[in-house]
């Protein structure tokens, strides 16, 4: 967490609730943060996702999520992230 430190990023401005980082109740602009911000986390649901084949959201994986998260940050299609 000396990384949000560091950025000088709340918690509470990244997640809706701040909650188990792994839970599968997190919406996407939750997920997004976290790939955004909390990259060692994104890092560690990557892992875990390997392990199942169960998709971590109705719209995908975490592998597929990261892909769109790129995508959205890419061309600036970003919609209510800090």
């Amino acid at each position: 967490m000396n990384y949000l430190v560091k950025k000088k990023i709340d918690l509470y401005d990244i997640l809706d609730r701040v909650s188990c980082w792994c839970c599968s109740n997190k919406n996407l602009r939750e997920l997004k943060n976290i790939y955004k911000f909390l990259p060692d986390y994104w890092e560690k649901l990557k892992m875990l996702q390997s392990k199942t084949d169960r998709p971590m959201k109705s719209s995908g994986t975490v592998f597929e999520l990261e892909e769109r998260f790129k995508k959205e940050i890419k061309t600036g299609s970003e919609d209510n992230e800090i």
